[in-house]
């Protein structure tokens, strides 16, 4: 949940589950269903899923970037530091 930012509520959403009864859960107060189990597993496997495809988008993002035209590349890298100069 941490890594992806991600609240109790959005977790418990995401996995079809009561928020309250996965704080119970993750606080050790309930035991841990099979059916709660196999949501949260669920949820992981899909969560895994979606970074290896992220993982392989930004690899051909790189190879496309590193066989641009030195212009092109200098104009996207003056893209990224102004979207970066905008989130600050």
């Amino acid at each position: 949940m941490a890594q992806r930012g991600m609240t109790q509520a959005a977790l418990a959403a995401a996995c079809d589950l009561n928020q309250g009864h996965l704080s119970r859960v993750l606080a050790r107060k309930l035991k841990l269903a099979a059916k709660t189990e196999a949501a949260l597993r669920a949820w992981l496997a899909r969560t895994a899923e979606e970074v290896v495809t992220a993982d392989a988008d930004i690899r051909g993002i790189v190879e496309r970037l590193a066989s641009a035209p030195s212009e092109r590349r200098m104009q996207i890298m003056q893209l990224l530091q102004i979207v970066e100069q905008l989130t600050r």
